[in-house]
């Protein structure tokens, strides 16, 4: 990276940090979760700092990139609890405190014992922290010993396993 993109990104981060961060942690609720974010959206601005040296406003652009972040994350996250909870056979999303329990009550239902077939258990394990109790990457890197990409990576494999085993969960294009 050049020294003018460097430090043309190390001012907008020193400006720009705190507000995004305040932000995100208004919208999720989670001040790690949050911090993943606000570091994905500087990480896009890294990728694209050609396009955002030109930009009349970098700071409105991080903004709108941040809320996309978010608002693709909280699509996302709804998705996996819908996949897990019909799997459940669940009539409500259940609190954080009772997710273990009611998986142990739920598992002789047929839909979870097709799950159980699809995952191994340490991967039904990591399904349940990100969507049921909304672990955000980092606790789920620092929980199972993984980098942040590693637990993403590893999420978006468990994904690519439900859709294969369960199409009819598949979103059919128009």
């Amino acid at each position: 990276m050049e020294p003018t993109q460097d430090n043309f990104l190390e001012e907008l981060f020193c400006n720009c940090y705190h507000d995004l961060l305040s932000y995100a942690q208004t919208c999720l609720g989670n001040p790690n979760l949050a911090e993943d974010m606000v570091q994905d959206t500087f990480h896009e601005a890294t990728n694209q700092v050609d396009s955002l040296l030109k930009h009349p406003y970098p700071d409105r652009w991080l903004i709108k990139t941040l809320k996309f972040k978010i608002c693709n994350y909280t699509r996302t996250q709804s998705r996996h609890r819908k996949y897990l909870v019909e799997c459940l056979d669940l009539t409500v999303i259940p609190s954080g405190e009772s997710v273990e329990q009611l998986v142990m009550e739920k598992e002789e239902q047929p839909l979870f014992q097709r799950l159980r077939k699809v995952l191994e258990e340490e991967e039904v394990s990591f399904l349940v922290d990100a969507t049921l109790k909304n672990y955000s990457h980092a606790q789920l890197a620092e929980k199972y010993g993984l980098t942040v990409w590693g637990s993403a990576k590893r999420l978006s494999r468990i994904r690519e396993k439900l859709l294969t085993e369960f199409p009819e969960y598949r979103r059919r294009k128009k």
